[in-house]
């Protein structure tokens, strides 16, 4: 089947006026879209094995969040100061502080009182 799939990219790959004639050239295009085959082939074998990516996040990762978590639990900084102090998204903190299991607040604007004289 690779083969076949190989074959119709050489093959596409002629269509579009590309120099495939070269042997060389038609050898490496039918190697790299053999590699690409195999890849995929290995990605979903270890996935259905149960060792596709590790849940929770990596060493550097880990220590941004829990600086992310004291800067947010402290209330001195908005969210997005925060985010830009520790150089991430506001979707990465957000992420890092739900997998500390910071309860998040909802943002409310602070009104001013009106006076009714």
């Amino acid at each position: 089947m690779a083969a076949r799939k190989a074959q119709d990219f050489v093959e596409g790959a002629a269509r579009a006026n590309l120099k495939t004639g070269h042997e060389l050239a038609r050898g490496l295009l039918t190697g790299f879209v053999e590699l690409l085959h195999r890849r995929r082939y290995f990605l979903v074998a270890r996935g259905q094995a149960g060792g596709g990516r590790r849940k929770g996040l990596l060493e550097e990762a880990e220590r941004t969040a829990i600086v992310a978590e004291t800067l947010y639990r402290e209330q001195r900084s908005g969210v997005n100061e925060i985010a830009q102090r520790l150089h991430i998204s506001k979707v990465t903190l957000y992420k890092y502080l739900r997998h500390r299991g910071v309860v998040i607040r909802s943002y409310r604007k602070a009104t001013v009182a009106k006076s009714t004289d």
